[in-house]
C-alpha cells in the first residue's frame, strides 16, 4: 500500500471555526502539502487562518460556491479548482470542505483518477450513463463522488477540466438535472475522458446514519462532519492566530493576495 500525501484545494465561505478545524486536521497528517485556500465571494477574510496553516490564500470577489450553479458559475468554479491544481505539485489533490475531518494517513494499493464515497444511492442518472458508455464502453460504475474528502489524480483533473466544453453544459443538464452540483459535475467530466470513478471506502466515511460506526471505524477521511458549524473561533484559537506561529514545520507561504479569482 502506498502512502499518499495529497495537496488540497479548499473553497471556504463563512464558517471560520469549521474551516480552522478542517485545516488543523489536514495539517496533522500532511504538514508540508500545498493547500490552496480561497474565500468565496462575500465570505470571511481568512488571511490569519491561512497564514497559521501555511496556505496559499486568495479572496474572491464573485460567489460561485452556492449550488445549484448556472453554467457560468460552474465554469468559474471549475476554473478555480483547475487553477489551484495547476499550482500544486503532488500526484493527488484532495477537495477539502468545512465538514471534512482528517484523522489518519491515506494509503492506496493502485493509482486512481477520481475516488470518493461508494455507499448508498449516490448514482448518476441512467440517461447520462447510457451516453457515457456509448463513448467509453469500459466504464462500469455509475456512482458519483467528487465531494469533500474525495481524491483526484491531479494531472487527470487538469485534463478533464481542459476537455470539457461548457457550450454543452445545458445538454448534459437534460441527461442529468443535478449537473450544477460539484460532485455530480466533477464525476461527469472525468467519465467523459474515460476515467473510471472508484471507491475510497477503505479510508472514507461520513458522519451520517449511512455509516453508524463512523466514530469508531478508524477510517481516515470523514465527510459531513458538522460539529463546528455555526461556531465562532475560541479564545484559544484566536491566541494561536495572533501569535503568528505556523502550525506546520515547513509551511507553504501564504500569498495574501485578494481580488478576482
Amino acid at each position: 500500500m502506498k502512502l499518499l500525501c495529497p495537496d488540497a484545494y479548499f473553497l471556504a465561505y463563512r464558517n471560520p471555526k469549521a474551516t480552522f478545524e478542517c485545516l488543523r486536521s489536514f495539517r496533522q497528517f500532511h504538514p508540508t502539502s500545498i493547500i490552496e485556500l480561497v474565500s468565496d465571494g462575500g465570505g470571511d477574510d481568512l488571511a490569519d487562518i491561512a497564514r497559521h496553516f501555511g496556505c496559499r490564500y486568495r479572496r474572491a470577489q464573485e460567489r460561485v460556491g452556492a449550488p445549484p450553479r448556472t453554467r457560468e458559475m460552474m465554469r468559474d468554479w471549475l476554473h478555480r479548482f483547475a487553477d489551484a491544481a495547476a499550482r500544486c505539485t503532488a500526484e493527488y489533490i484532495m477537495l477539502l470542505e468545512d465538514d471534512v475531518l482528517i484523522r489518519g494517513p491515506i494509503r492506496r494499493a493502485s493509482r486512481i483518477a477520481i475516488a470518493g464515497p461508494y455507499c448508498g444511492g449516490a448514482r448518476l442518472s441512467p440517461r447520462l450513463m447510457n451516453y457515457l458508455r456509448q463513448r467509453h464502453r469500459h466504464l462500469t460504475s455509475d456512482h458519483y463522488g467528487g465531494c469533500g474528502g474525495s481524491l483526484f489524480h491531479r494531472e487527470s483533473l487538469l485534463e478533464a477540466a481542459a476537455a470539457f466544453r461548457f457550450e454543452e453544459f445545458e445538454f448534459f443538464r437534460t441527461l442529468e438535472p443535478r449537473i450544477g452540483h460539484a460532485d455530480v459535475f466533477l464525476t461527469t467530466i472525468f467519465l467523459l475522458c474515460g476515467f473510471e470513478y472508484t471507491s475510497l471506502e477503505d479510508v472514507y466515511c461520513e458522519a451520517t446514519g449511512a455509516y453508524p460506526d463512523w466514530k469508531t471505524n478508524g477510517r481516515s477521511i470523514v465527510h459531513q462532519y458538522k460539529k463546528f458549524y455555526g461556531q465562532k473561533l475560541s479564545p484559544e484559537d484566536l491566541t494561536l492566530l495572533q501569535a503568528n506561529e505556523p502550525a506546520c514545520p515547513q509551511p507553504i507561504q501564504a500569498t495574501g493576495t485578494s481580488g478576482p479569482v
